[in-house]
């Protein structure tokens, strides 16, 4: 699902020509989802959405909605208690400056948001990244890496840095399935 009904069409093509028989992509507005779309997934699979949203907590009610077991997301996240909203002003444009969120959400709100939704079990992992990525827009956004010393890279976007973490949530009946299936 994505808003851009012309990605959506290019996306449907490429599973056509696949014979991805099994997968549909739709367009569709996250925030204006129709009724029958609740609880039609089994799971959620979010691709760096979430940190380009004004918000985190409306976003997640509405996966845990959309999923009736679990959700699996990346994103920009920092591992304490701290939100941090970046809305960027891109000048690099000729008519007006594009407008868009960098924002880095706390996991252990971001937990908490989920588990007011019905999705208890939360895992958490860090992205690391292990190739070099050069600088391809010295005045813009463009994703590039930076060595540390002890050989680690870590992302930036133009000024940004990105923490980049996969998240894992599942309601708790299939925990409870899971453990007992792992027992026998």
């Amino acid at each position: 699902m994505d808003i851009n009904e012309e990605l959506i069409n290019e996306g449907n093509d490429l599973i056509r020509e696949q014979n991805l028989n099994n997968c549909k992509l739709f367009a569709c507005d996250l925030y204006n989802l129709p009724p029958e779309l609740s609880k039609a997934f089994d799971g959620v699979i979010s691709f760096q959405t979430l940190s380009w949203l004004p918000e985190y907590s409306h976003p997640i009610k509405i996966f845990s909605k959309l999923a009736k077991r679990w959700v699996s997301m990346t994103s920009l996240f920092f591992e304490g208690n701290l939100n941090c909203t970046t809305k960027v002003e891109d000048h690099n444009h000729l008519d007006k400056p594009k407008e868009y969120f960098y924002n880095i959400y706390s996991l252990p709100l971001v937990k908490k948001s989920f588990a007011e939704n019905g999705f208890d079990y939360f895992q958490f992992k860090k992205f690391e990244i292990d190739i070099d990525l050069e600088k391809s827009n010295p005045d813009g956004i463009g994703t590039f890496t930076e060595k540390l010393v002890d050989g680690k890279r870590i992302q930036f976007s133009g000024p940004l840095h990105l923490p980049w973490y996969f998240v894992f949530s599942e309601t708790q009946k299939l925990t409870t399935q899971l453990r007992s299936l792992s027992n026998d």
